[in-house]
């Protein structure tokens, strides 16, 4: 290679601000959700940083981002707290229960349904006493009910808080229990069940569809604590 010479002049500082890329706009009730791409030259640490300004120009209850991809940022704007009030309970039908085993247990922040699945699963529910994990055992069980009487769930209850809370709904559940060597019998029923299940299901099919004598068990347990010490 031959000589080379190369001439740098001195750079000047340039004050200029581009803006990021607001790439989808969605609502959903009352959430109202931003997918904001950064521009060259910012950080997504910047564009989150301006997240409580777009929560005050919006008028929005509250806010909070998310990463979702290495260059582009959601931001969730609420738009009103609907969580601040409680609502009827209405008692659903077959008709209103699409799948077996997805129950309605609550409210989103945005208003929507939450619904928990209940097959395949194992959900513990935690909190402080008033917390409302009472609201989210009846949410599930009220709205699993009329799979009950038509023979698609079974529910068993344990509840070792002498009956107190699970004995206001006993008609839903094929079984209540409220003593630790009782509640170790409903285990043993339970184990025989899935013995029996699994292996009719070997070899056959990987996932159990609920039918009327073929159904979806749900074991509620109250106070778990007790039972595991």
């Amino acid at each position: 290679m031959g000589d080379h010479t190369e001439y740098v002049r001195e750079p000047r500082e340039v004050h200029h601000w581009v803006h990021p890329y607001l790439s989808r706009v969605e609502t959903r009730g009352d959430l109202l959700a931003l997918r904001i791409r950064a521009r060259i030259g910012q950080t997504l640490e910047e564009v989150e940083a301006a997240v409580p300004a777009l929560q005050v120009a919006a008028g929005a209850h509250s806010a909070r981002s998310l990463q979702v991809s290495p260059f582009k940022v959601q931001v969730n704007l609420m738009m009103r707290d609907s969580l601040s009030s409680g609502r009827q309970a209405v008692l659903p039908t077959r008709d209103d229960i699409a799948t077996v085993g997805m129950a309605p247990a609550g409210r989103t922040q945005g208003g929507g349904v939450w619904w928990l699945q209940v097959t395949n699963r194992h959900t513990l529910v935690a909190g402080c006493s008033g917390a409302g994990k009472g609201s989210v055992l009846w949410s599930v069980c009220g709205n699993l009910a009329p799979c009950v009487s038509t023979g698609e769930v079974q529910m068993w209850g344990i509840d070792l808080k002498r009956g107190i809370e699970l004995s206001i709904g006993k008609a839903m559940f094929c079984c209540m229990v409220t003593t630790p060597a009782q509640a170790i019998e409903v285990l043993k029923k339970l184990l025989a069940v899935i013995d029996e299940r699994g292996d009719r299901m070997a070899g056959r099919v990987r996932e159990h569809v609920p039918t009327p004598g073929d159904p979806l068990h749900v074991l509620v347990i109250d106070e778990l604590a007790v039972l595991t010490s």
